[in-house]
C-alpha cells in the first residue's frame, strides 16, 4: 500500500490554504451585479465603453484572484479568442482604476463582494484521498 497521497490532493490543499477560492464564474457574476450589466453583455462582443470597462475589470480580478488560470483560459472564460485581449484588458483596467474614481469604486466593490462570498471548493478533508479512503476504480462499476 502506498503511503503517499496523489498530487491532486496536495494541490487541493494548497489552493484551499494559500490561494483564493474564487472561480472565474464568481468574478463575472460579481462584476455583473455590481455594474448592473448582464452577464451576456459582459461576455459578448460589444465594444461600448460602459460595457468594456467592467469587462476589463473582470479580467483583472480574474488574473489576481485566480492566478492558476492562464491568459488563454481567462480569454476563453470571457468569450474571447485571443489571450492578448486579456493582457491588454488587465493593463487598461489597472490604468483606469488609478485614474477614474468610478472604475476604482467598481473594482473595490467587486473585491468586497468576492470576499464575503462562500467558499466554492470543498474542504480538503472532504476529498476521499485526503482521508486515506479507497478511491473507486472503473472496475468497481464494471462489476455491477
Amino acid at each position: 500500500m502506498r503511503d503517499w497521497l496523489p498530487l491532486s490532493t496536495y494541490y487541493a490543499e494548497f489552493i484551499g490554504t494559500v490561494l483564493s477560492r474564487t472561480r472565474m464564474s464568481d468574478v463575472v457574476r460579481a462584476v455583473s451585479e455590481e455594474s448592473g450589466i448582464s452577464v451576456e453583455l459582459l461576455l459578448g462582443p460589444r465594444r461600448q465603453s460602459n460595457i468594456v470597462r467592467p469587462r476589463q475589470i473582470a479580467m483583472l480580478v480574474m488574473r489576481e484572484r485566480c492566478p492558476w488560470n492562464s491568459y488563454p483560459e481567462i480569454a476563453r472564460a470571457m468569450g474571447r479568442r485571443d489571450h492578448s485581449t486579456v493582457m491588454h484588458g488587465c493593463k487598461a483596467a489597472t490604468k483606469r482604476i488609478l485614474e477614474l474614481p468610478e472604475c476604482r469604486d467598481l473594482y473595490e466593490a467587486v473585491l468586497r463582494r468576492l470576499d464575503r462570498a462562500p467558499d466554492p471548493l470543498p474542504v480538503p478533508s472532504a476529498i476521499p484521498a485526503a482521508r486515506n479512503e479507497k478511491l473507486p476504480s472503473p472496475m468497481d462499476y464494471a462489476a455491477e
